[in-house]
Formats: structure tokens, sequence, C-alpha cells
């Protein structure tokens, strides 16, 4: 594992979550329907209505959770680290919007390791962004981890009555699995839009299957419907 640098340490020890209660969310501004003005590095327009549904995969302690609600949206929000979900579902308890799931997406139901990022043990909350499913992550610490419950997240959203207009997905390397299953089993057409950070520049070992995806997306003609480069 790679040694924590002195950088690093020092935001560990000072970044704190406290702030992140119900009330201060509550009392955020209400934001405008394109998600364009309120994401920086998103550069496409993508439009959300009032009660616009929305899936938030990978939330971690709800940033992007944030946006979705003060768009007004009906948010489905998951997050698999234990401790990270506390902090991600006390936040949102006074948002009626937005319901919290501490759960993996996957492609099947079963119970899985969820590894923690190398640095966790400095602030594991900081550091749950970096948490993954994938043992072969070279930031992980493969003798760390907790057990979580990982869904079909097919299965799920085609128990939704209705379509999904947008599908976020940040959950550090298993996006491949989870973007295939959604395609193969037909889930896709239940979804206006899809975004996802492919996390195959940092590590190589998933560039072969990353890139298999986008062809895969290109060849169903899938490339307006999903944006694998959002972040």
């Amino acid at each position: 594992m790679k040694k924590i640098d002195q950088k690093n340490l020092d935001i560990s020890n000072i970044i704190k979550f406290d702030h992140l209660t119900p009330e201060h969310e509550s009392n955020k501004s209400k934001l405008s329907k394109n998600l364009k003005n309120h994401v920086s590095f998103l550069e496409e327009d993508i439009i959300l209505e009032e009660n616009s549904i929305v899936i938030d995969m990978g939330a971690n302690i709800g940033d992007i959770t944030s946006i979705f609600s003060r768009m007004n949206c009906k948010v489905y929000s998951f997050e698999p680290t234990k401790e990270t979900f506390k902090i991600l579902k006390n936040r949102f308890s006074k948002n009626k919007n937005v319901t919290c799931y501490n759960k993996a997406c996957w492609n099947k139901n079963e119970k899985l390791k969820f590894y923690h990022h190398e640095w966790s043990r400095h602030n594991n909350i900081h550091w749950s962004n970096g948490n993954s499913l994938l043992v072969e992550k070279k930031n992980i610490n493969k003798n760390d981890y907790e057990e979580t419950e990982a869904i079909d997240i097919s299965k799920f959203i085609f128990n939704i009555p209705s379509e999904i207009d947008l599908v976020k997905i940040d959950i550090e390397g298993a996006e491949i699995e989870v973007i295939n299953h959604i395609i193969d089993t037909g889930t896709i057409n239940k979804i206006r839009k899809l975004i996802c950070e492919v996390h195959d520049k940092k590590y190589k070992f998933l560039s072969e299957n990353t890139g298999l995806l986008r062809k895969k997306i290109k060849d169903l003609n899938l490339d307006k419907k999903i944006n694998l480069d959002w972040h």
C-alpha cells in the first residue's frame, strides 16, 4: 500500500462532516432545472423537472443527491459504506423527496466484500469515496473491508412504476458490470439519461472492458443516452 503523504494526512486530520445536518440541508436554496448549471464538470444540458425521478448510485455523503433534491426531484440514493451512509441518511432525513439505501448497486442480489480505501484509517468518511467492490483497485486495502448487501439494480428499476429521468453512477470501477447489466436486461429502455464516471484512465485493468462497453454503446446507438465521461 502507498503511504499517505503529508498533504493528504493534513486534510484527513482537518476535514469534518458535522455540518451535514438535516437542518442545514433543509435551509439550502432551491435550484433551477438545468443540472449543467450546478455541476461544474458537466458539459451537456440535462433538464430535470419537478418530481423527475433520479437514481444516485454511489451517493457517498450526498453532495450530488443534494443538488437533485434541491431541483425538486424524487431521488433514490445508494451508498454501501455503513458509516458514510449514516451521514447520508441523517442529512436527508427531513427531505421527503430523498430515499436512502445502505446497499451496493450490482448485477445480482448477493452479499459482497466492500473494500476500504488504503488511507481509510486516517479518516474513514473522507476516504470512503474510494471504497470499492473491486479488490483489483490499487488504492484499496484488501484486508480492510465490510460486508455489504448488493442488489440487482435492474430489478430495482423495473419495480419503479415510472420512467427514470436520470441515473448517475460513480461506483469506483463496478460501473462496467452494472451498465452492461442495465443494457443486457433492457433496463436502459426505461432510462432517459445515464451519466457515469468511468475509471479506466486511473486503473489500467479496467481499460479493456471499458473500451468494449464504449463500443457496445456506440453499436447500439446509445451514445446520446449514456454519457461515460460526465466527470
